[in-house]
């Protein structure tokens, strides 16, 4: 097969010492690079065993990525006491041309990219372009959408150093650009008949975090507006563009198994991939106005977060076995796949009897079937893995109907006593490091503020919090409680504070010298 996937790794993007250092808003991707690669553990358009993968049977090419540059940079930059190297215009273009080196005339060529990629891979299908004047070239945009605010990247652009590397036979000065919007008219005017395409979540979470470190107001809920606007102008104005916006807040979609399951109607992201490639460039596709969509097997509860201001769903009846769906993320979000999480019986404190265990996939979700009996669940999940502590999950009361993650969304990390004082001291009180740490955030379904939950451990008020408008987190809209809390085993609820109406109820294992933290998103039991 005479055909080949250019797909650029993602992995965040930075200018300055806060952003590439404070804030560790870059990611050294390559750490990832051995999973990336690794097609057994890997899904969407990387698994080449799927048979409704459109790249199947095509060559298919990484370019990596740890340059925070949006692999357009070259450029040396001192922040503070570190030396960056903004070189991914650089690296890039060495891996383009190995591919040109080993394919020379292909009859058709893909280039494709998330997040950071995303943005890659509008300059790199040009490249592509230019070098394969006889191929059929077509470029996809994954969660990487032209929609930063009121912010101009030309700052960030100067930093970087693309002027270095920008192909003379684009139009326009790349220092003069507002957004992603204005290189994907540029490469339009230069190539007209090259297919241009992005796919996005319509309320994708990191999108919207970068959306407001950039200076975008309205949380989540606001980049949403902005990105939908973003992706109408392009396909207003270029009669090769196309969208599929989906429903949602995942970032990335074609790396994974959703890549064949989220659909707007009958239509599947992967089923509109392929028709980019078809005879006629296919209409864009919009979830609309209601975008909260499904990810995993809806057992009586959405998958989506409901805002806190409406009622909580309907009551599900009580069954034999409880599907509970987990989802485990890194602190500052990042899905935590490959870890063991085991389901255990509430006596069994250490779970040396499993009964029953999973392994989180790409999104740092896993769908156990625990049994319920004539009493419920009353046990925990564990989870287990690379270097952070052992943390403990429980229910309250014992579970006796199916339950989704998004209710209570953990996070856990690697924790010491000096870090669980430094964190009281970041909330504004004193912590004792012989106890253990636990944050509840709060927020509402599109990432924001919300003052409509009070929470609850153990029957008392956190003892302090961090918001915006301290300055103390100022790329998040989420409300984050914190408790300083003997080891052990600790009741946390969270009402909605108009009515009292409950939307989370659980427990959560607490130890010494040791940070737990989960996030309250909607309405629950």
């Amino acid at each position: 097969m005479n055909r080949v996937l250019i797909e650029y790794q993602g992995g965040g993007g930075c200018w300055n010492e806060q952003t590439c250092f404070t804030d560790q808003r870059a990611v050294t991707a390559l750490r990832l690079e051995p999973d990336l690669i690794d097609e057994a553990a890997n899904a969407g358009m990387h698994d080449h065993g799927d048979g409704r993968n459109p790249f199947r049977d095509w060559h298919h090419v990484i370019v990596s990525y740890c340059t925070a540059d949006q692999h357009w940079g070259d450029a040396v930059r001192q922040y503070g006491a570190h030396t960056f190297h903004h070189k991914g215009a650089v690296n890039a273009q060495a891996a383009l041309d190995w591919v040109f080196a080993n394919i020379p005339s292909p009859e058709r060529a893909f280039v494709a990219g998330h997040s950071a990629g995303a943005y890659g891979s509008v300059l790199g299908a040009a490249i592509v372009a230019h070098h394969y004047p006889d191929a059929a070239v077509f470029q996809l945009g994954d969660s990487g959408v032209g929609a930063n605010g009121p912010t101009s990247i030309q700052p960030v652009i100067a930093q970087w150093n693309v002027l270095a590397h920008y192909p003379a036979y684009l139009g326009g000065d790349p220092l003069q650009m507002q957004d992603l919007n204005d290189l994907y008219l540029e490469v339009a005017r230069a190539f007209p008949q090259l297919r241009l395409s992005e796919v996005t979540s319509a309320f994708d979470i990191d999108q919207g975090d970068n959306y407001a470190y950039l200076g975008g107001s309205g949380g989540t809920r606001g980049w949403s507006a902005d990105a939908r606007a973003a992706l109408a102008e392009l396909d207003a104005a270029i009669p090769a563009f196309s969208a599929y916006r989906s429903p949602g807040w995942h970032h990335g979609i074609t790396n994974h198994l959703e890549f064949h399951t989220l659909a707007v109607g009958a239509l599947a992201v992967a089923q509109w991939v392929e028709s980019l490639m078809g005879a006629q460039v296919p209409p864009s596709v919009d979830c609309g106005d209601d975008c909260g969509g499904t990810l995993y097997g809806d057992h009586g509860a959405p998958e989506e977060w409901a805002c806190l201001a409406t009622a909580p769903p309907p009551p599900v009846p009580e069954v034999a076995t409880a599907h509970v769906v987990f989802r485990l993320t890194r602190p500052g979000g990042a899905p935590a796949p490959g870890v063991a999480v085991q389901a255990c019986a509430a006596t069994d404190h250490d779970c040396a009897a499993p009964l029953v265990a999973g392994v989180t996939d790409p999104l740092g979700a896993v769908e156990l079937a625990v049994p319920t009996g004539s009493v419920g669940f009353d046990g925990f999940l564990m989870a287990r893995g690379d270097g952070s502590f052992v943390d403990r999950f429980y229910f309250r009361p014992p579970l006796r109907r199916s339950h989704h993650p998004f209710l209570l969304r953990p996070t856990w990390e690697h924790t010491t006593a000096a870090q669980v004082q430094a964190m009281g001291v970041a909330f504004g009180v004193t912590a004792d490091p012989a106890k253990g740490a636990m944050t509840i955030g709060t927020s509402d379904c599109a990432n924001g503020v919300t003052a409509q939950a009070t929470v609850r451990v153990d029957g008392r008020a956190p003892d302090g919090y961090w918001d915006p408008t301290r300055g103390l987190n100022p790329t998040s809209g989420v409300l984050y409680y914190w408790l300083n809390l003997t080891p052990g085993v600790h009741d946390v609820v969270v009402t909605r504070t108009s009515d009292a109406a409950p939307l989370t109820t659980t427990s959560l294992y607490v130890g010494a010298g040791s940070m737990t933290q989960a996030f309250a998103l909607g309405p629950g039991r």
